[in-house]
Formats: C-alpha cells, sequence, structure tokens
C-alpha cells in the first residue's frame, strides 16, 4: 500500500516537471469536457421543457346560447375543484362580447354590440397533469366536460396532445443513446488528446523499460497523474458550465423567451467526471507498451 501512494504521488509531481505540456493538455480536456458538458445541458434542457410545455391542455367550453347562468355559474364553481388545474377564465354573454368589441375596436358597428348578450357562457380552461398521465388525462377531460348539461361544444388543441406522445416515446428512444454516443465521442477526443501528451515522456518510459523497471511500477504513475489529471480539468469544466448556465438563464428568462434553464443533473455531472477521469487512467496505463 506504501508503494501505491508512492508511485501515486511520483506520477502527480512528475506533470510538474513538464509544466507546459501539462498546461495544454489541462486546456485541452478542460475544452473537450466543457463542450461536452453544454451538449448534455442542451438535450438535457430540450427533453425537460418540450415535456413540461406540451404537457399544458387548455379547453375552451362553450354553453347553449339559452343555457340557465344560474346552473352555468353552479358548474363554473365546480370546476374550480377539478384535478390538475392552473388556471381558469370565464365569461357570461356580456362579458365575451365586450371583450369581442375590445378586440375588435376599428370595425364599424361593433361598438353597439357592446353588452349585448348574442355570444353563448364560455369557460377557458388550463390544465398541467404530470407528463406520464397527459394522455388518459386529456381524453378523461374532454368527455367529462362534454357530458357536462347545457354545454354546446369543447374545442381542444388535439394536435399537443400527438406531440406529447409522439415526444414521450421520441424520448425513451433518442435521449440514452445520444447520450452514450456524446460521451463515447468524448472519450475518444480525450484520448487522442492525451495519447499524444504521453508522447513527451517516451524517452522516460524507455529508460525505466531498459533498466528493469516493472509494469506496474512504470504504468501506474502515468495512471495516477493522467487520472489527477483529467479528474482537476473535469471539475474546472463544471464550474464553466455552471457560470455559463447561470448566465443562459439569466438571459432566457427575461421576455419573450421566459425559458427555465436547469443546471445539469448530479447524475449526468458525476457521469461526464466519471468518463473523463477513466480515459485519463487508461490513457496512462496503456501509454506503456512493452518490448519497445
Amino acid at each position: 500500500m506504501r508503494n501505491f501512494f508512492r508511485l501515486s504521488n511520483r506520477g502527480i509531481f512528475d506533470l510538474f516537471q513538464t509544466p507546459v505540456s501539462t498546461l495544454m493538455t489541462f486546456a485541452a480536456i478542460t475544452l473537450t469536457a466543457f463542450l461536452a458538458g453544454m451538449l448534455l445541458l442542451l438535450v438535457s434542457n430540450l427533453d425537460r421543457q418540450l415535456i413540461s410545455i406540451k404537457g399544458d391542455f387548455a379547453y375552451q367550453v362553450y354553453w347553449e346560447a339559452d343555457a340557465s347562468m344560474a346552473e352555468v355559474k353552479a358548474q363554473w364553481k365546480d370546476m374550480e375543484d377539478y384535478s390538475s388545474l392552473s388556471s381558469m377564465k370565464v365569461f357570461t354573454p356580456e362579458q365575451a362580447m365586450n371583450e369581442l368589441a375590445k378586440s375588435l375596436r376599428n370595425v364599424d358597428g361593433i361598438r353597439s354590440l357592446r353588452g349585448s348578450s348574442t355570444l353563448p357562457p364560455t369557460a377557458l380552461l388550463y390544465f398541467s397533469p404530470a407528463p406520464a398521465e397527459a394522455e388518459q388525462f386529456s381524453r378523461s377531460m374532454l368527455a367529462k366536460l362534454q357530458a357536462l348539461p347545457g354545454v354546446a361544444s369543447v374545442h381542444y388543441d388535439a394536435l399537443q396532445l400527438e406531440l406529447v406522445h409522439s415526444w414521450a416515446k421520441l424520448s425513451k428512444t433518442l435521449f440514452w443513446p445520444l447520450l452514450i454516443m456524446l460521451l463515447a465521442a468524448t472519450a475518444l477526443l480525450q484520448g487522442n488528446t492525451m495519447k499524444l501528451s504521453m508522447l513527451t515522456r517516451q524517452e522516460e518510459i524507455e529508460i525505466l523499460s531498459l533498466v528493469g523497471a516493472s509494469d506496474m511500477y512504470i504504468r501506474w504513475p502515468l495512471a495516477a497523474g493522467s487520472a489527477f489529471l483529467a479528474l482537476c480539468a473535469s471539475f474546472f469544466a463544471l464550474g464553466l458550465i455552471q457560470l455559463a448556465t447561470m448566465l443562459i438563464a439569466q438571459a432566457l428568462s427575461a421576455p419573450p423567451f421566459q425559458l427555465t434553464i436547469h443546471p445539469l443533473s448530479l447524475g449526468l455531472s458525476l457521469s461526464l467526471v466519471a468518463v473523463i477521469t477513466t480515459v485519463g487512467i487508461l490513457c496512462g496505463w496503456f501509454s506503456f507498451k512493452p518490448g519497445k
């Protein structure tokens, strides 16, 4: 165990013997991890935003023009207790006509219709069910609203439901393969970077091999040094990603975007660090080839 720590320390201290090469390798690994992390941030937020935004449903409920307002108002009161209801707007015939007159104030003759009861009672309901329940919820709520006494018609965006269903399936089949491919590309790019950096230590490795040093004595310091460098670079990249996330979130939270940007999850952050560090260990370990 003492030899293990001694060899590990030697591998870390050897990094500072070639500061220029070490600094360039550190910068290259940091850039690789940063770009990979930003792509992960984009994919994870896209997945979250599409599911959450498309999970909101709006229903327009129109009653018969001659429906009893007392009965309609009682139904409006019951609607306030509907599950997953996020907001609700109701209009009496007079209110609906006044709103129409406001929006069409430049049309000749529209002012004369203010206060009339030409339009039917109307309700606009917004629901935010859980994404997993969106499809079943939308169909059951549509049937429930259509069954109300006095209701003439219920309008809702059927395409929205198809988007929810399609994206949920696409997310399951695309997100994880894309994540694995992204991490694999990160590993490949980092591996080539570290392989090039190891060329500066080939003379040292050859000398140790000529004097009869064991494989473990040669390999482990290289692996430990590479792992330490990769670990430091990956955590530094995570700090840069966090800073970039804060700046992007601040910019996109203002109108007209009004988007909520979520930082990388702990699982994705640890996965990125694990991939970068593992590749560092492997590059250091296999940089020595016996027999050369």
